[in-house]
């Protein structure tokens, strides 16, 4: 829209505004610019719901652990697919905390882009006991050394997985060089 203005002293007009040229190169430049951001968010987004879920499920684990240790008892941490009982599956996308007697503590479900599982002695199933070691649920005098894997099914970031490992009292996160629980860990081309 163009818009006369005058000077004083009754000088030229001058026209204020943008042409159509003008504004269709701003809005071509733009298009590039927010095709080029896009993939990039994506994956920040990605690795950040990662990183959250590993994160979530981290606090979940040591809060079992001091949860046992204040109260003296045994506290089971399981995959559970009601939020009030053990499912007994490897699927730890909603997961509970509860003493042994069944009182639920905590109760967690992960974002439903993630994929969590349980491998070795952290399948299905673990037992803090009073003393803040982690035990395996089905030999609760063997200490339980395992993995929890989070991931997202996507291509972008390549690295889209990461791992708590839990090996008796020591809970700690690594990100894995290949995840074999999300079916996209592919390299982008």
């Amino acid at each position: 829209m163009h818009r006369a203005v005058g000077q004083e002293g009754g000088g030229p007009l001058l026209l204020a505004g943008f042409t159509l040229i003008e504004l269709m190169v701003t809005l071509a430049v733009l298009a590039v610019l927010v095709t080029l951001a896009a993939p990039s968010f994506q994956e920040m987004t990605n690795r950040s719901n990662v990183v959250s879920g590993t994160n979530e499920v981290v606090a979940l684990l040591q809060d079992a652990r001091m949860e046992s240790v204040r109260r003296n008892a045994r506290v089971e941490v399981c995959a559970s697919a009601n939020g009030t009982t053990c499912s007994g599956s490897n699927d730890w996308q909603r997961v509970i905390v509860r003493s042994a007697a069944g009182a639920i503590y905590r109760d967690i479900a992960l974002n439903p882009r993630l994929t969590a599982r349980g491998s070795g002695s952290a399948g299905t199933k673990i037992i803090f006991r009073p003393d803040g070691l982690a035990r395996v649920g089905s030999a609760p005098e063997t200490v339980l050394t395992g993995i929890i894997e989070i991931c997202i099914n996507a291509q972008r970031p390549v690295q889209n997985a990461r791992h708590v490992a839990i090996s008796g009292a020591r809970i700690s996160t690594n990100a894995p060089v290949t995840s074999s629980g999300c079916a996209a860990q592919v390299p982008n081309t």
